[in-house]
C-alpha cells in the first residue's frame, strides 16, 4: 500500500503535499507501470529515474553524492515497519556490523562466518548470541 508519509509526521504537513486525488492517481499510475512481465525492470527504472529527476530540479544546492545519501535514506525508511522504529534501528544495525549492503541476506553472511576457519571465539560469542 502506498503512504504518504507527510500526512503522517507529528507536526503536519510541510510544504505543498499531494492532494488525495493526485496520490489516488499516482497509486493507479505505479499498479500500471509495477506488473510482472519482461519489461518490468526497465518500468521500475524509469519510475525511479523520473524520481530522480524531480528531486535534482527541486534540490539544485546539493551535489550527486548528496542526492543519492538522501535518496537511499528516504528509500530504506520505507523498507521498515513504521510502528516499530526499534526493529527498524536492529535490522539497520545488524546490516552495518556485518558490512552487508542493504537488500543483501545478513543471515547468509553469518552463516559464512560461522563456517569460516578463522574465526575466533569472541566472533563465534558474538555470532552465538
Amino acid at each position: 500500500m502506498f503512504c504518504d508519509y507527510n500526512r503522517n509526521l507529528p507536526f503536519g504537513n510541510i510544504g505543498i503535499a499531494m492532494t488525495i486525488f493526485e496520490s489516488i492517481l499516482i497509486k493507479r499510475v505505479f499498479a500500471k507501470e509495477f506488473v510482472q512481465g519482461p519489461n518490468h525492470k526497465r518500468n521500475i527504472e524509469y519510475i525511479y529515474r523520473l524520481v530522480r529527476e524531480a528531486c535534482e530540479n527541486e534540490f539544485t544546492e546539493d551535489n550527486a553524492h548528496t542526492l543519492d545519501a538522501f535518496l537511499r535514506e528516504c528509500f530504506e525508511a520505507t523498507q521498515y515497519d513504521s510502528q516499530n522504529p526499534a526493529m527498524a534501528q536492529v535490522a539497520l544495525d545488524l546490516h552495518s556490523a556485518l558490512g552487508v549492503k542493504w537488500g543483501e541476506d545478513p543471515y547468509g553472511a553469518i552463516k559464512k562466518l560461522k563456517e569460516s576457519p578463522n574465526q575466533t571465539p569472541i566472533t563465534y560469542a558474538v555470532i552465538k548470541q
